[in-house]
């Protein structure tokens, strides 16, 4: 195990982020490509209206109930010019890679900008090098890549029958909220809803920066978490505060 994470933490900075960004790309094309598809979308999106709508007329004389059982018998009509023009995910290039990439990026620079500077609070670790703190995190990062992978095999190779329901029970087993493990609250305040937006996934991203941070400069695991804890906080803050506004940051690179 030590060996493996030597051989990691050894590699250099620049790689690393190639090789996160890569991963993310390509494993995001597949999920939306092949599992998570527009066409899976639409036909859920089609099916909710249809229910809506059929309960609006249910209490409608004989001739709404007879367009009601109409209504749910409309079928989707195969789109010819999604079957014709190949990948999907590929249709919009652009912004698909600004939409994959530019999030990961920006949160990673970030998270370390933050606990770079956090740290320069403690003599002892104020010289640790930005590029090692950026290398820990981006290695962390890659948790959430592989959570997609793991619902591209499951429903690439097992479930091969799949609602868009079922991907969001996946995700929900996969990445729950820290929020539906705790009491619920008579009265909700600010902080709470910090709770409800920390899933077990960015949790545990955050527990894995300092443990691969530990095998590249050699502190202890405990100390490394306890003095970046206040960055981590600090920026999921900010993070919270800024993320409903990413999309006009993707637009700037699109």
């Amino acid at each position: 195990m030590n060996r493996f994470l030597n051989t990691i933490t050894n590699v250099k900075t620049v790689y690393v982020l190639i090789f996160t960004l890569v991963i993310t790309l390509f494993v995001n094309f597949i999920y939306y490509d092949y599992i998570n598809t527009t066409e899976l979308l639409r036909k859920h999106h089609h099916e909710k209206q249809v229910k809506q709508e059929a309960e609006l007329y249910q209490e409608h004389d004989d001739l709404m109930a007879d367009f009601k059982d109409d209504l749910a018998e409309i079928e989707l009509e195969a789109d010819e010019t999604d079957s014709q023009s190949g990948s999907t995910y590929f249709g919009d290039i652009f912004f698909n890679i600004t939409y994959d990439l530019i999030p990961p990026l920006c949160i990673c620079l970030g998270l370390a900008l933050f606990v770079f500077i956090g740290f320069q609070f403690f003599p002892d670790l104020k010289d640790i090098a930005y590029g090692n703190l950026l290398k820990s995190i981006l290695i962390a990062y890659l948790i959430f890549p592989l959570s997609t992978l793991f619902k591209c095999i499951w429903f690439g190779l097992f479930q091969n029958q799949y609602e868009v329901i079922d991907l969001q029970q996946v995700e929900s087993i996969l990445n729950p909220s820290i929020q539906s493990f705790l009491t619920k609250p008579t009265e909700y305040q600010w902080y709470h809803y910090l709770f409800a937006d920390m899933t077990f996934q960015n949790l545990l991203f955050a527990l894995l920066i300092p443990f691969f941070l530990k095998s590249i400069i050699g502190f202890k695991y405990s100390e490394l978490l306890k003095k970046m804890s206040i960055s981590l906080v600090g920026f999921f803050i900010v993070f919270h505060i800024v993320s409903p506004y990413q999309l006009y940051l993707i637009f700037l690179f699109d």
